[in-house]
């Protein structure tokens, strides 16, 4: 999974709207938009806002990226990063 991808997830499961997380998070509505599609990747300052709108830590989101990396190389029969 993506950042923008666990972002999604998150965001659908808690019924929060793309303008609800927007507006509680503090950034701009393309923001979450363009994170979500894979057409930016959020500063740390914004993954943080956005992570904190979810109710989550932004380690959470990116440990769910890397566990998903780790998965596909073991699935591709690659070892290490």
């Amino acid at each position: 999974m993506t950042i923008g991808e666990v972002i999604k997830r998150e965001r659908i499961k808690k019924g929060i709207s793309f303008r609800g997380l927007a507006k509680k998070a503090n950034v701009a509505l393309a923001t979450i938009q363009n994170t979500e599609s894979g057409k930016h990747i959020p500063t740390n300052s914004t993954l943080k806002s956005i992570a904190e709108a979810l109710d989550m830590k932004p380690s959470d989101i990116l440990l769910e990226t890397v566990a998903d990396l780790g998965k596909q190389n073991d699935a591709n029969g690659k070892r290490g990063w």
